[in-house]
C-alpha cells in the first residue's frame, strides 16, 4: 500500500501466447468474415428470387399472350374451324403460325382443332 520508491511501472506479460492487440485483431478479422458472408448470402437470397419472379412473371404473359392468339384465332376461323378453306394453307396464312403458338396437347378444345385441321388438310390435297 505504501510507495516502495520504484517510479516505474511494471510490463504485465500474457503467458497465453499473443498479445492482447493480436486477440482483438483476429476477433476483428473473423466478425469481419462473419459479416461478408452474411452479405453474400442475402445477395444470393435476392438473387434467386429476382430469378424466379422473373420466370413467373414471364409464364403468365405468355398464358396471356396465348389465351388472345387463340381467341383471335377462334374468332377467326369458327371455334370448329368451319370458316378455313384453301386459301387459310397457303404459305402467307397466319392459320399455322397461330394454330402451333397456342396449341396445347393438354386442352382438348386444341386437339380438336389439330384433328379437323389434319382432315381438311387431307381434303384439299386430295382434290387437288
Amino acid at each position: 500500500m505504501f510507495f516502495s520508491g520504484d517510479p516505474t511501472t511494471r510490463k504485465r506479460v500474457d503467458l497465453g501466447g499473443r498479445s492482447s492487440k493480436e486477440r482483438d485483431r483476429q476477433k476483428l478479422l473473423e466478425q469481419t468474415r462473419l459479416e461478408r458472408n452474411r452479405r453474400l448470402y442475402l445477395r444470393r437470397q435476392n438473387h434467386a428470387a429476382i430469378k424466379i419472379q422473373k420466370c413467373f412473371r414471364g409464364k403468365k404473359a405468355m398464358e396471356i399472350e396465348h389465351s388472345k392468339v387463340r381467341e383471335q384465332f377462334f374468332a377467326t376461323y369458327g371455334r370448329h374451324i368451319q370458316n378455313v378453306n384453301r386459301q387459310c394453307f397457303g404459305p402467307q396464312s397466319a392459320f399455322f403460325r397461330q394454330l402451333f403458338f397456342f396449341f396445347n396437347a393438354r386442352n382438348v378444345s386444341d386437339i380438336s382443332v389439330l384433328v379437323e385441321t389434319c382432315r381438311l388438310m387431307k381434303h384439299f390435297v386430295q382434290e387437288s
